[in-house]
Order: C-alpha cells, then sequence, then structure tokens
C-alpha cells in the first residue's frame, strides 16, 4: 500500500517523462480544442471515471470498502470498471484480495510509445522500475488521501504542460532524481544512478521528452500527426 500511496503522489514524473498524447483529432469527443500537451489520457478529460468517485489508499480495507460502496450507489457498474491509475490486484474479486493481500499492483498510467514496435522501451522498463524501489524507499505519508489528492493534481498539472517547457515541478522532480541516486549508491546499483542520471538530464531538456519529440516531429499539425502516425502503425504490420 506504501507504494501505491507514493506512486500516485509522484506520478506526474512518468507522465513527464513519457507522456505521449499531445493532439486532439476532430470528432474526437473532447469537450473543447486543446493546445499541444504533454499528455491527454492523464488530464481531466482523459482515461478517468466520473468526478465525484473517491476510492481510498488509506487502507487496503478502505480501498475494498470504497469500492463496494461505489458500485452499491451506482458511481461504478462494477468494480473493474474503475480506472485508477494502480489498482491493487490480489485475486479474482474483492474478498479475495481482503483475504490474501496485495499480490501486485496494476499500473495503468503509461501512454504507449508511438517510436517501439510494442509501445514501451527498454529504458521506460528500467526508469519504472527504479521509480517504483524509490517510492517504497520513500517514507510513509502521514494522510493517505490528502497525498494521493496533491499527487492527482499536479499529475494533471504536468499532463496540460506545454511539451516542450520546462515543469512547474522541476525541482521536485531534481530532488527525486538525487534521492534515487543515493538509494543506488546505498544498494551498490550502478543502474538506479543511471536512471537517476537520466531523469535529471530530461528535466534539464524537455524537448527531449516524448511528447516534445511528438510535438516537434509534426510541427502541431494533426494531418502531419495523422501521417506519423499511420506511417509507425505500417511498421507493426
Amino acid at each position: 500500500m506504501h507504494l501505491a500511496q507514493n506512486y500516485l503522489h509522484y506520478r506526474w514524473l512518468l507522465t513527464y517523462l513519457y507522456g505521449c498524447t499531445p493532439h486532439v483529432w476532430p470528432n474526437s469527443g473532447f469537450h473543447e480544442s486543446h493546445r499541444l500537451v504533454r499528455s491527454l489520457r492523464n488530464g481531466p478529460e482523459g482515461y478517468v471515471n466520473r468526478p465525484g468517485l473517491h476510492v481510498s489508499y488509506a487502507s487496503l480495507t478502505q480501498y475494498c470498502d470504497s469500492l463496494q460502496t461505489a458500485v452499491a450507489r451506482g458511481q461504478l457498474s462494477a468494480v473493474k470498471e474503475y480506472y485508477g491509475q494502480v489498482r491493487l490486484r490480489g485475486g479474482r474479486d474483492l474478498s479475495t484480495l481482503r483475504q490474501t493481500g496485495i499480490q501486485y499492483l496494476e499500473l495503468r498510467q503509461l501512454d504507449l510509445n508511438p517510436w517501439s514496435i510494442i509501445g514501451v522501451t527498454n529504458e521506460q522498463l528500467q526508469v519504472v522500475t527504479w521509480f517504483t524501489a524509490l517510492m517504497v524507499w520513500l517514507p510513509n505519508p502521514t494522510d493517505p488521501d490528502a497525498w494521493i489528492d496533491a499527487g492527482q493534481h499536479a499529475n494533471q498539472h504536468v499532463a496540460l504542460e506545454v511539451p516542450a517547457a520546462r515543469t512547474q515541478y522541476f525541482e521536485t522532480g531534481m530532488r527525486l532524481a538525487a534521492t534515487l541516486r543515493e538509494l543506488g549508491q546505498s544498494l551498490h546499483q550502478s543502474a538506479a544512478e543511471d536512471v537517476a542520471t537520466l531523469i535529471a538530464a530530461r528535466l534539464r531538456a524537455p524537448e527531449s521528452t516524448l511528447a516534445a519529440r511528438w510535438c516537434h516531429e509534426t510541427q502541431g499539425s494533426v494531418t502531419q500527426a495523422t501521417q506519423l502516425a499511420l506511417h509507425l502503425a505500417a511498421r507493426r504490420i
């Protein structure tokens, strides 16, 4: 649960690095025309449930109770319709999860990487691996629900930032990179130090992030974005 709480607070860093849904296509169903952003999927109109749904991550019991309450009130048609960016997994249903405890976390935040045939690269997997390790290493939040709410605000803010602009959370990101370096040194894991170096470099150079690269290659044009998407998709056939 500690991992889920910190992940949901700091997930904005992964949205900054690997968010890559910057365009609104015509007739896509969005309520308004957006400027280019990092990740529409992580924004308020992205892959989210309707406003008003609150699922608590303060404890496993509260997580299960709040999901069951949401279904009973009709806020969710079923537990599987909860679109949270972290889902706690431990069996086929909530009753099993209560009995067995958390077996693994289902991370549902990342956009696909359009330049990778499988949608993700080894670099990204290394970053996510050490990012999650760092989340375990960081202290427990004293007020988990408020901590996660702050993370939701930060993630949506970063998602709607201009892709090639320095993020508002630059200083926090640099502190996270420094802390990850300390973790790597304490564990004698050079891979963690390498990831810390990569994160710091990307924070200093926002033009190197996926969304910024996409916007550069498409020049902000939906037509060019469509052509690039079709070109990249053809590589998968």
